[in-house]
């Protein structure tokens, strides 16, 4: 007898809640339907998050995704909409969510959405948090000075666009030698100005204010 998908996602104790560590989840079999064609689509998810008080359950998330198989919805709107529940249930310190979309109609499509106490700008956040999420996206920078959108990915221009101006946000010095060579790394794939049109539209009413990116002509 096959089990029931559900939208229920359940949580346990995070076990160190005094030390930042990494979740990764990978599942390869997520599928959803098309909402123009009803036809299914079939995706590679991948998960990765810094836990604070709460970690999701694994069999609540796997039922949770099954819940997705007769689910219409476009690729952008339903890799959102499980980011947004991730975070609603657990409330973590960071999270990234890529959704790598199978090949249809001879387009390949790879959604990431991300999560990084997007609350700074609402001026709710603390500086506990607020230095925890530094200190991981420190961490997390490549040997060469920038970011990827996963765990050993490649280098991503928005992904380290936005990293480089959160940093300073929290007050990360740009003379500092990781900031020297994150601007160095944006600056040679182009500058600020080569992001995608998302990451510009976030970027363009703070950075014109009080803070400088990485661009041809600032610097």
């Amino acid at each position: 007898m096959s089990k029931q998908a559900v939208k229920t996602l359940e949580t346990f104790p995070n076990p160190n809640p005094e030390r930042d560590y990494t979740i990764n989840f990978e599942i390869p079999e997520f599928s959803c339907l098309c909402p123009k064609t009803g036809q299914p689509d079939f995706a590679v998810l991948e998960i990765e998050y810094i836990p604070d008080n709460l970690c999701v359950e694994l069999k609540s998330l796997k039922l949770y995704i099954w819940s997705y198989r007769d689910h219409g919805a476009f690729h952008e709107a339903v890799t959102n909409k499980i980011l947004d529940d991730l975070v609603a249930t657990i409330s973590p310190r960071f999270m990234n969510i890529s959704a790598d979309f199978n090949v249809r109609g001879g387009i390949h499509t790879n959604v990431t959405a991300e999560y990084i106490m997007m609350n700074h700008f609402s001026g709710e956040i603390n500086n506990k948090t607020e230095e925890k999420i530094a200190a991981y996206l420190r961490d997390q920078q490549n040997e060469e000075g920038g970011w990827s959108l996963y765990t050993d990915g490649n280098f991503d221009l928005s992904c380290s666009v936005k990293t480089y101006f959160a940093l300073k946000l929290v007050g990360d010095d740009q003379h500092e030698e990781h900031m020297i060579r994150a601007k160095t790394m944006i600056l040679n794939h182009g500058g600020a100005a080569h992001c995608n049109v998302f990451t510009r539209i976030t970027m363009a009413p703070v950075s014109y204010t009080h803070l400088t990116l990485p661009t041809n002509r600032e610097v």
